[in-house]
């Protein structure tokens, strides 16, 4: 998230620095001209006038809304919300499901082979999970568990786990081979978040430049729009 993160900064710090030191110089000059102007540049004008006028405002709310946001997330309803936003996120949010079958995976063969016992294994996973959501699917299994269902079928009911991890789970409760199985699907699933995240960083690039592009374009457009619609005043006098 390095790269698309610093591209972010860089494009706000261009364009605030457009819309306060720039963008209100053609504004006097609109003004003095006195024609009317087009509704882009009344859009750019007045965000223009915002972050000049009211910049202290629009720090506090800023502030204040980051720190709203950082109290929710860390409540348990707040928390479970926010984790299950991620997991829907369009492209990111299979990145994110990935990691955390990764995770889970890795941790729970680990903790297998090493001789945990089952139940205490699952409890230390649902802890280590990173998100909301797969821990509470993981606390489902393990009290499913303790009521002698299968691992296979609690997991089958929470969305976050495919099909293919719920049936390799259940070939390696039958075979007695789970903790291979589930290293298998580590293996698989850290190959699929490799793959994906060299794909959105290979996306990202361009993205990040078409955004620019299209901001700092429609900020200049929207100052030579009223010079253009004088100078077309001018050529029918």
């Amino acid at each position: 998230m390095t790269y698309p993160v610093v591209s972010l900064v860089m494009i706000l710090g261009i364009t605030t620095f457009l819309l306060v030191f720039i963008i209100p110089k053609f504004q006097d000059i609109f003004k003095a001209l006195g024609v009317a102007l087009p509704l882009p540049t009344v859009i750019v004008l007045g965000i223009s006038k915002a972050l000049t006028d009211y910049w202290l405002h629009l720090i506090m709310i800023g502030t204040g809304s980051f720190l709203l946001l950082k109290w929710y997330k860390s409540t348990d309803s707040g928390g479970y919300v926010w984790d299950r936003m991620m997991l829907k996120m369009p492209v990111f949010g299979q990145l994110f499901q990935k990691i955390a079958l990764s995770r889970f995976s890795k941790t729970f063969s680990t903790l297998l082979r090493s001789g945990v016992p089952i139940l205490g294994a699952l409890e230390i996973v649902a802890s280590t999970a990173g998100n909301r959501v797969v821990e509470e699917a993981v606390a489902n299994a393990r009290d499913a568990i303790r009521q002698g269902e299968p691992l296979a079928k609690p997991l089958g009911d929470s969305p976050v786990f495919p099909p293919m991890v719920v049936r390799m789970v259940a070939i390696g409760e039958k075979s007695g081979a789970l903790e291979q199985l589930l290293e298998k699907i580590s293996e698989f699933y850290d190959q699929q978040v490799e793959a994906t995240v060299e794909s959105l960083t290979s996306l990202i690039e361009p993205l990040m430049i078409g955004v620019m592009g299209l901001i700092v374009g429609g900020i200049v457009l929207s100052v030579f729009l009223p010079i253009f619609k004088i100078q077309e005043a001018l050529r029918k006098k």
